[in-house]
């Protein structure tokens, strides 16, 4: 019989950045979802370089963000349609002053956000530049519920990729799950980690929480590396590389530290149907050799297995439900073979897409 073996994890906050040597003074936000966008309705494909800079969207219609219908959180109103195009320009003062970047999506269904051509996010749709009839996975916005948009990091290597010294285009396409779905949304946000006292963007939305700098912790730590350009998708898994450090007793865990845990590949996907669409999401992963194989590995005290879950428990604050469910099935005599390790049930654990 196949074994699952679930560890739990931590909501610290709602992100971790890991700290790059340059710290945030203060948080700006430089698009706002209600700026002035440039928009276009996937009735047809778009001109291929549509997210270049350069880009001539003179014929493209304008408006105010967001851009959708159905749900009554959409500024401009648009008919019913598989997929829409956005573009907004910015201007950045000082590169060097910009530690890092959050991007902020509150969609409905699936998205994919570009930088100056280079994607920064993506949630529920795949191919490389989807196609303009392409339907993503069922995704409900957020925002209108009163819950905060999701939120995506992009660090300083991928800033010094795609973040430009004064214009900027920001480009977003969004997809409906159906082409006759009843509703869509597309509310984007972009702020950044200042490292010094300027002022040359906005402030910050009101519900912004800034990311926490995270170094080390008591808890183990579990970091995980894809490849350059690869997302995390809900199937198939893709290879990335994964470290578990976790010193034991008193001592602290550094990011800096080497894996003494776990060192080596794995496979990884979005699990979940419903929790896959919350902001923090499962994963599952299969701990791999170098060839793909699978592996069995002990981790965190754990019996030896190949096949792991990565448990958010993000609608459970009180990380309870589990345990308390394997306990009673246990005790009406049925064979449990699911494992929570209720001593390091609490992990810190950081997903780093290149």
């Amino acid at each position: 019989m196949k074994k699952r073996f679930l560890l739990s994890l931590l909501l610290i906050a709602s992100f971790l950045i890991l700290v790059n040597g340059q710290s945030v003074n203060h948080w700006e936000t430089a698009v706002y979802n209600n700026d002035k966008w440039k928009y276009f309705i996937g009735s047809s494909e778009p001109a291929s370089d549509w997210r270049l800079l350069s880009f001539d969207d003179a014929t493209w219609a304008e408006g105010t963000g967001g851009f959708g219908y159905g749900d009554n959180d959409d500024n401009t109103i648009i008919p019913v349609c598989t997929s829409v195009y956005l573009r907004r320009k910015f201007n950045v003062t000082d590169t060097g002053a910009i530690s890092t970047a959050l991007l902020n999506m509150d969609y409905d269904d699936a998205f994919v956000a570009y930088l100056n051509n280079v994607e920064i996010a993506r949630v529920g749709i795949s191919g490389v530049y989807p196609a303009y009839n392409q339907t993503g996975n069922d995704h409900e916005a957020a925002m209108y519920r009163g819950r905060q948009p999701e939120l995506f990091l992009i660090d300083k290597k991928k800033l010094n990729i795609c973040l430009l010294q004064g214009e900027n285009i920001l480009a977003v396409q969004v997809h409906n799950s159906t082409s006759t779905s009843s509703d869509l949304t597309s509310n984007v946000f972009l702020s950044f980690g200042i490292t010094n006292t300027s002022n040359d963007y906005r402030p910050v939305p009101s519900w912004f929480i800034p990311p926490v700098e995270f170094t080390s912790s008591n808890l183990p730590i579990i970091i995980i590396n894809t490849q350059p350009g690869e997302i995390i998708m809900d199937e198939p898994k893709i290879t990335a590389d994964m470290k578990v450090i976790h010193n034991g007793g008193a001592s602290l865990n550094y990011v800096t530290d080497p894996g003494n845990v776990y060192t080596g590949k794995i496979g990884i996907e979005i699990r979940g149907r419903y929790s896959a669409s919350l902001p923090q999401k499962p994963y599952g992963i299969e701990t791999r050799d170098l060839y793909g194989n699978n592996l069995d590995t002990s981790l965190l005290g754990l019996p030896s297995e190949n096949d792991w879950i990565l448990l958010a428990n993000y609608n459970d604050k009180t990380f309870l439900r589990n345990f308390l469910a394997f306990e009673i099935f246990s005790e009406m005599g049925q064979l449990i073979d699911f494992k929570i390790n209720t001593e390091r049930e609490n992990i810190i654990f950081w997903i780093i897409q290149e």
